[in-house]
């Protein structure tokens, strides 16, 4: 007995270790590339990343004989994906330059404000309504963000600007991106999702690197030019490392777990590049950097709450809680939240906070109380048919068919 209770914890903890290591070394092995090992590509590292991507998501696809996802028409295409592809590239391109600039810490604490925005832009497009301990937890980031501004002795303002256009596209990125999971690709797994929308980032990507970093690369030794490819080509084996790891942590732990590690990430990857690069760190910045991390605690603290009442509701609507038997490793948990952070995890090495998908932006309320009213008047879900084991009947007569869960 005590076996079967270590067992399952202990995959947890390696699930969750192995995300962190993943976030830290692509994260760290990226800053190395930029700032010390001569490969000052920001754009085109971006590019073989998007390019392996793309790579890897058709390769998941095969083996586990998926199907591609497939759009109705390229209007459709350009429509909902082009965006996601355009606020991805400005998202990375902006978070690789900035690290040119500013520290591995700084530019994690920077980031942390995408939360931030992609609730003022909710509140502002009438998405979700005003939540007080949401609103105290961007207040708690942003005020740690502009403490340790205040008191890092490396600032630069270049920097801190690129961290902060790469903070807003990356909020826009994740609401775009959640339109079109919802709306177009819901049946899609998230690995074919990020696959879907690596060719447009690439593309968006291509011409600024080419226009900026091209002449810089022609200009290379043979020898150096080969040291380059091969370093850029091990980052992105990082990039695969970090995908599968939100893929374990999403689809073999729980939305809570995978909310609190992606949180707790921030103060793993500085305490290592405190560790490796000797990153400044006084007090005043550890404090900014404390408030921000609380901010951040407390942003998922809200999501996990509004998740299980979410939850609560529709077992009082239905009568039975939701198993559907199905690999998620393989097929994506229902409420999980998306890796669709793994895009600036994987190319940038800042990836957002994990974002749960179950917030419906199309049009649904956000306020749970709200929710779970609606939930209980509504009428019971028609009977459905799994191939779930067939309970007992009621009445004593024998069955050996299907079951229909109500």
């Amino acid at each position: 007995m005590l076996a079967c209770g270590i067992l399952p914890m202990a995959f947890v903890a390696s699930c969750v270790l192995f995300f962190y290591l993943a976030s830290s070394a692509i994260t760290l092995y990226n800053k190395y590339l930029l700032s010390y090992a001569g490969v000052p590509f920001p754009l085109t590292m971006l590019l073989f990343h998007q390019a392996g991507v793309y790579g890897f998501a058709r390769a998941f696809s095969t083996i586990t004989k998926r199907e591609w996802p497939q759009f109705s028409s390229y209007s459709v295409y350009a429509k909902q994906v082009l965006p996601v592809g355009l606020a991805m590239s400005i998202d990375l391109g902006a978070t690789n330059a900035a690290y040119l600039f500013v520290t591995v810490s700084f530019g994690q604490l920077v980031k942390t404000q995408v939360a931030a925005w992609i609730v003022g832009l909710s509140f502002a497009l009438g998405l979700v309504k005003p939540s007080f301990l949401v609103a105290a937890s961007c207040a708690l980031v942003v005020c740690g963000i502009a403490v340790s501004a205040w008191a890092d002795t490396t600032f630069s303002f270049l920097g801190f600007v690129l961290l902060c256009v790469a903070s807003l596209a990356a909020a826009i990125k994740l609401l775009l991106f959640q339109v079109l999971y919802q709306k177009t690709l819901k049946d899609a797994h998230p690995v074919q999702l990020m696959g879907v929308i690596a060719p447009s980032v690439f593309v968006f990507l291509f011409v600024p690197a080419m226009a900026m970093e091209l002449p810089t690369i022609l200009a290379l030794s043979l020898e150096s030019l080969a040291t380059a490819l091969a370093l850029v080509s091990l980052g992105v084996c990082f990039a695969f490392m970090l995908i599968l790891s939100e893929i374990l942590l999403i689809g073999k732990t729980n939305a809570i777990t995978a909310q609190i590690a992606g949180s707790f990430k921030i103060v793993v990857v500085t305490a290592a590049a405190v560790v490796i690069f000797r990153d400044p760190l006084n007090a005043r910045v550890a404090v900014g950097m404390t408030i921000a991390f609380l901010g951040a605690l407390l942003y998922s603290y809200t999501r996990i709450r509004d998740k299980q009442r979410a939850e609560a509701a529709r077992v009082a609507a239905s009568g039975y809680a939701q198993l559907d038997g199905s690999d998620p490793l393989l097929d994506g948990p229902l409420g999980a939240p998306l890796p669709v952070a793994a895009g600036s995890g994987a190319s940038s090495g800042s990836d957002d906070f994990l974002v749960d998908v179950e917030l419906d932006i199309l049009g649904a309320r956000s306020d749970p109380d709200a929710d779970a009213q609606a939930m209980l008047l509504a009428p019971a879900p028609p009977p459905r048919l799994t191939s779930a084991a067939t309970p007992p009947p009621i009445d004593g007569s024998s069955s050996s068919e299907v079951s229909i869960s109500l």
